[in-house]
C-alpha cells in the first residue's frame, strides 16, 4: 500500500464516514453541482477528530501522497516527497532511523484493529518505508538491523495484553500501545548511539526459526556484525565465574510440539538465573495499569525491577515466586540516550545492570515466553537463587 500511496496524485480521505462503505459527501452517482474543493491547508483538528485517525490501518497512509483531500470540507493539501507523517509528528526519513521507527511504531500501536490477526499487514507500508533506509529486513515487525535495542520495548502506561496468534518477543505478540525503554518523544536518538550500544552492551548472536525450517541467522547490517564478533563474547561483560560461555551454534533438531512447530522462535544463548519476584501493587504507589515486580536474591536483598506484561502474577503481591531471568545486554549508562526513562525509579539508581527478560517455560522446558522486561543489577549474577547462573539456550516463543 505504500507504493500506491506514495505514487498517487491525491488522497481523498472520508474523514466524516464511520467506516469504508460511508462515501464521501456530495458525490453519489451524480456529482452535486455545487461541490467545493478549496486550496487551503487541512486542519489538525478535523482529522483527528474522525474515524480515520483511529485505524490502524490508515497510520502509514497519512501524507503520503502527493496531496490529500478530506471530505468534510474538500480541501486539497500538498506534501513533500519523502515525507512521513503520522498522527501529524513529521519526522524525515533522513533522519535518525531509530527515532523515526519507535515514535512510529508508538502512533501505529496505539490505534484500533478490527482484526488481530492483521497486526503486521497493517504495519507492513511502514517497514517498507523504513526498509529502504535503514537497510536489512523486519522480522514480525522489528527491524533486524538493531534487533537487540528493538526487543526491549514495553506498555506505554497500559497493561498489555497477549496476542497469541504472533510470537511474545515481538510488539505484534501484544495488544494496546507500545513504547520503547527509550522516550523517543523526548529523547533523539541517533543511530551512532544505536550502533555504539550495540557494540558495547551485546552478546547474543540470534537465529530465527519457522514452522519445520532449521533455524537460519539473523540478517544484519554487515558492517555492524563484523564489528561486533569482538565483543560478542560475554566474557568481556561480567561472566561470572565458572561458566563457559563459548557455545554460540543453534540445535537443529528440536523436539517442538506442533503446535510450537507452527510459531516463529528466536534462538540464541546467553546468560539464565533465577531470582524471586514480588509483584507490587496501588498501596506500595504503583499503578496497577503499569504492573511491576521487584526482584529478590537469595539474600532477601532486592536486585532489580520487571515490568510485567499483561496479567502476569495477578493477585500474588504477597507470595514470592522464583522465576527464570535470561540477560539481554548491558545497559549502557554510559550513554545517556540509550536509556531507561523512569527518573528517580528504583532501576535508574543501579549502576553496572543488564536489561533482562522474565521468561516462562511450557510443560517440557524447551520453549519459552516473555513474561516482562526489566532491569538487573550485576550482583544479582552471583547471589542468584539455586542452580545458579547457566549458559543455556533459549527457543523464544
Amino acid at each position: 500500500m505504500d507504493i500506491i500511496y506514495t505514487e498517487a496524485l491525491a488522497t481523498i480521505i472520508a474523514a466524516s464516514g464511520s467506516n469504508a462503505d460511508a462515501g464521501l459527501p456530495g458525490v453519489g452517482e451524480k456529482v452535486s453541482p455545487n461541490f467545493p474543493i478549496t486550496d487551503r491547508p487541512v486542519e489538525d483538528s478535523l482529522l483527528r477528530s474522525s474515524k480515520y485517525s483511529t485505524r490502524a490501518w490508515t497510520c502509514p497512509n497519512t501524507d503520503k501522497s502527493a496531496g490529500h483531500a478530506a471530505d468534510q470540507d474538500p480541501v486539497f493539501q500538498s506534501s513533500r516527497p519523502g515525507h512521513i507523517s503520522v498522527g501529524f509528528y513529521h519526522a524525515s526519513l533522513g533522519n535518525s532511523t531509530a527515532n523515526v521507527y519507535l515514535t512510529l511504531l508508538r502512533e501505529y500501536t496505539g490505534r484500533h484493529l478490527a482484526k488481530d490477526g492483521d497486526i503486521l499487514y497493517a504495519f507492513n507500508a511502514l517497514e517498507n518505508s523504513l526498509c529502504r533506509k535503514m537497510g536489512g529486513t523486519f522480522l514480525q515487525g522489528l527491524p533486524t538491523v538493531a534487533l537487540n535495542f528493538f526487543l526491549l520495548f514495553r506498555g506505554a502506561g497500559r497493561m498489555l495484553e497477549r496476542r497469541t496468534a504472533f510470537p511474545s518477543w515481538s510488539w505484534a505478540g501484544w495488544k494496546g500501545q507500545v513504547t520503547s525503554v527509550v522516550k523517543p518523544e523526548t529523547k533523539r536518538i541517533s543511530d551512532q548511539s544505536v550502533a555504539y550500544w550495540l557494540n558495547t552492551c551485546t552478546w547474543i548472536v540470534w537465529f530465527y526459526r519457522r514452522r519445520w525450517q532449521p533455524p537460519v541467522p539473523v540478517r544484519m547490517d554487515i558492517a555492524t556484525v563484523l564489528s561486533r564478533w569482538r565483543t560478542c563474547d560475554f566474557t568481556v561483560h561480567g561472566c561470572p565465574t565458572g561458566i563457559d560461555p563459548s557455545s554460540r551454534e543453534p540445535t537443529i533438531n528440536l523436539a517442538l510440539s506442533p503446535y510450537r512447530r507452527k510459531t516463529h522462535l528466536l534462538q540464541f544463548w546467553t546468560l539464565s538465573i533465577n531470582l524471586t519476584i514480588f509483584r507490587t501493587s496501588a498501596d506500595d504507589g504503583y499503578d496497577n495499569q503499569c504492573p511491576r515486580g521487584v526482584l529478590v536474591d537469595k539474600h532477601n536483598r532486592s536486585c532489580g525491577e520487571i515490568r510485567l506484561d499483561g496479567d502476569y502474577l495477578a493477585g500474588q503481591q504477597d507470595r514470592g515466586r522464583k522465576v527464570e531471568i535470561i540477560l539481554l545486554a548491558g545497559n549502557g549508562r554510559e550513554r545517556p540516550d540509550v536509556q531507561e526513562e523512569n527518573e528517580g525509579s528504583a532501576t535508574q539508581q543501579m549502576h553496572h545492570s543488564y536489561w533482562v527478560m522474565l521468561v516462562e517455560r511450557d510443560e517440557d522446558e524447551l520453549v519459552a515466553e516473555r513474561k516482562g522486561l526489566g532491569v538487573i543489577t550485576r550482583e544479582a549474577l552471583d547471589s542468584s537463587l539455586a542452580p545458579g547462573p547457566a549458559w543455556r539456550e533459549i527457543i523464544l516463543a
